[in-house]
């Protein structure tokens, strides 16, 4: 086996006295070694095979070949993470689907009955029930406290699970740091003391995927450079703030291993890893280093024996504005329209036909096949509220039929969804502009989601010098 070689690359001079003292009679298979250079910067996968040359029974020598395999390794390893991590998406995304169709009636019965206690509250009160009218209202605020943490857990999952495709959007980063530290909480804690001091930054134009997957992995890089057991001897210290260029700078400093400076330069090269082998792809602060790119920022790195090792990721402040206005009351006129409310779930159709119809004319059903029959009677509707992901057709197609039939209607659906889990679903949000809005939600965030719709609705009308819902096809 050979263990030691001189250099940094393939034809490098080699020890080959340990495959001669195995004296070997014929051609073996090849084997496989992990080889280290003597400066101890790199590592290299090697496959060597052997051959002795005997004459007249007598050991003379040997052919060895060494095949630097190194390339081949990683990307093989690259394929594996890769696989890996598209399954972990794929499952986190179909389990946020899944529990957040529940979630959104849980979460919004209990604000139907908060607002039902308010109305009680007087005839509790005169029949001397004032203490159980407390105890209802402790029950209730019980269950949306814990329905929310759900809600958050499954937010963190979903994030592994959000597409590539989806638009960039405007990323509050010290949620999105704060979301980092909650998935890589208990990798933290066996290692270093936690300290985080996030000062307010100004918001910045990313993928929230992306950019908590730059965070995660920054996190988890400091966690691994600390040994396991020695927690009140490290820490980690997250924080964030303003940078020079008034954009955001947030920095992961932990105070193990040193990176030693020879290599200091190296650590964002595809497949270069300080960690030992089969720790690590070598692919991690590579792909944190794209991404901030691409984000029109950098990331750098300092290490020494006296701070520690210190990642900075400097972000621009948005310069473009949010596309959708924020979900939140006004002081404008309120309207009030004809709602066709679309959901296969039927506690999640009774709720939305409770929320929907205090204010707005409802006709509510649970499948699309079931909402496209009623536009064929009488597509007067001023807005439509419908669930993507539905059995048999879905949100999508029943928005590709309804435009080529009516585009005025079209352009007024307005979509829930639980989780876009399959990259079709991703690509059709991002290649549409109708307002939606995700699972579970508040009650107040859908009304004032609707309000904006019928608003943008009577604007368009206003605009075109329509007053209807005039089909442009017979």
């Amino acid at each position: 086996m050979v263990k030691l070689f001189r250099g940094d690359g393939p034809g490098l001079e080699v020890i080959v006295q340990q495959a001669l003292d195995q004296r070997r009679t014929e051609h073996e298979p090849p084997s496989s070694s992990q080889l280290i250079a003597r400066d101890g910067a790199s590592v290299h996968s090697v496959e060597d095979s052997a051959s002795a040359i005997v004459h007249e029974g007598e050991l003379l020598g040997a052919v060895v070949v060494l095949r630097d395999v190194t390339h081949q390794r990683q990307v093989q390893e690259r394929a594996i993470v890769a696989e890996r991590l598209a399954s972990l998406g794929t499952l986190a995304a179909g389990i946020a689907h899944e529990v957040n169709n529940p979630l959104t009636f849980v979460i919004g019965n209990a604000y139907c009955i908060e607002r039902m206690l308010q109305r009680w509250e007087g005839l509790l009160s005169a029949n001397g029930e004032a203490g159980e009218l407390d105890n209802a209202r402790e029950f209730v605020a019980d269950l949306r406290t814990g329905a929310e943490r759900i809600q958050r857990i499954v937010a963190d999952m979903g994030v592994f699970g959000t597409s590539s495709v989806d638009p960039p959007a405007l990323v509050d980063v010290r949620a999105s740091v704060e979301w980092a530290l909650r998935v890589t909480a208990n990798a933290i804690r066996h290692r270093a003391q936690l300290s985080v001091e996030l000062s307010e930054v100004p918001p910045v134009v990313a993928r929230e995927s992306e950019l908590g997957q730059v965070f995660v992995n920054l996190l988890v890089n400091a966690s691994q450079a600390i040994p396991e057991g020695e927690a009140p001897m490290h820490s980690i210290r997250v924080a964030s703030r303003v940078d020079e260029h008034g954009g955001a700078m947030v920095s992961v400093r932990n105070t193990g291993a040193v990176i030693p400076a020879a290599v200091l330069s190296r650590v964002f090269e595809p497949f270069f890893s300080t960690k030992p082998p089969g720790q690590g792809t070598g692919l991690g602060l590579t792909i944190c280093r794209r991404i901030v790119a691409s984000l029109g920022g950098e990331l750098k790195v300092e290490s020494s024996k006296e701070h520690g090792t210190c990642f900075e990721v400097h972000l621009p402040k948005a310069a473009l504005t949010r596309s959708g206005r924020p979900l939140v009351e006004t002081n404008e006129e309120e309207q009030h329209g004809r709602v066709l409310v679309i959901d296969d779930d039927p506690a999640v159709l009774r709720l939305l036909n409770q929320l929907v119809g205090r204010k707005h004319e409802v006709v509510a059903v649970d499948s699309a096949t079931e909402g496209m029959r009623l536009l064929e009677e009488d597509h007067n509707f001023d807005l439509v509220l419908c669930d993507l992901m539905m059995p048999g057709m879905g949100g999508e197609e029943l928005l590709r039929r309804v435009e080529r039939r009516w585009p005025r209607v079209a352009a007024s659906m307005v979509f829930m969804t639980g989780g876009a889990y399959t990259p079709a679903a991703a690509a059709f949000l991002a290649s549409i502009t109708n307002p939606r809005i995700q699972k579970p939600f508040q009650p107040i965030a859908l009304m004032s989601l609707l309000q904006r719709g019928l608003r943008e609705r009577k604007a368009r009308e206003s605009g075109n010098g329509h007053g209807n819902n005039g089909s442009q096809h017979a």
